[in-house]
């Protein structure tokens, strides 16, 4: 009998393991699943191939994505409340170079971004958005407030190298290595969902936000996708 119970909870687990825990009193969560999806009638080739690009000719010469994995992907509430908070980037000697790490941030509308150099010599970094450019010594910091949402791309001028520093215009959720996000104890009502990446269209869905109950809002995002996601189950 107790294997019995044992094995009972431990399924009851795994089923709901994709859910998160329920919202806080008064207020509703979504959650989901992002997804990258080709143009139609292109076969992506395997992201391993070395030195090759895609065989459609429509897309010769560009990078390879793989789709298999979401990278960096911020799924957003546009217009919503949220508070400003702050994100790290960081100037890293790498086997492959100096870079600035990670290649994306995710930030509020109205936060500070915060760049580090984490190297033995000084590097020149450019916002353009912020209209700045700037020398950075070893173990110094510089911090670009960035009132205005959306993408804001950084440049390490002195390497090939850069990152995105994305500004939300409300709560905001980054997705994880295989795509799942969410974004919890949310005010009832009508709400519009978006999702950003650095090269494929916003998918958008208007959604309905209620207290006390988790909406399933899974989502692709791809050339051919822009607009509304797949479907929003409770």
């Amino acid at each position: 009998m107790l294997r019995l119970r044992g094995w009972l909870a431990a399924a009851l687990v795994a089923a709901c393991a994709g859910a998160p825990p329920p919202p806080v009193a008064g207020t509703g969560t979504l959650y989901g699943d992002v997804r990258l999806t080709p143009r139609q009638g292109v076969t992506p080739p395997p992201p391993a191939r070395s030195g090759g690009g895609y065989d459609d000719p429509r897309l010769r010469g560009a990078r390879l994505v793989d789709y298999s994995r979401p990278g960096f992907v911020v799924v957003y509430l546009e217009g919503a409340a949220t508070r400003a908070g702050g994100a790290d980037l960081a100037i890293r000697s790498t086997t492959t170079g100096v870079r600035l790490e990670p290649a994306g941030v995710a930030l509020a509308a109205g936060g500070t971004l915060v760049l580090t150099n984490r190297t033995r010599a000084a590097h020149v970094v450019s916002l353009p958005s912020a209209r700045v450019v700037e020398r950075i010594a070893p173990g110094e910091r510089l911090e670009v407030a960035l009132p205005e949402p959306g993408a804001h791309p950084v440049f390490l001028l002195d390497h090939d190298s850069e990152a995105v520093a994305f500004a939300a215009p409300g709560p905001f959720a980054e997705v994880d290595s295989a795509g799942a996000w969410q974004l919890r104890d949310l005010p009832p009502g009508a709400a519009t969902l978006r999702t950003f990446h650095p090269r494929f269209p916003s998918a958008v869905r208007a959604v309905e936000i209620a207290a006390g109950e988790r909406l399933r809002v899974d989502l692709e995002i791809g050339v051919d996708r822009g607009g509304e996601g797949e479907h929003a189950s409770h």
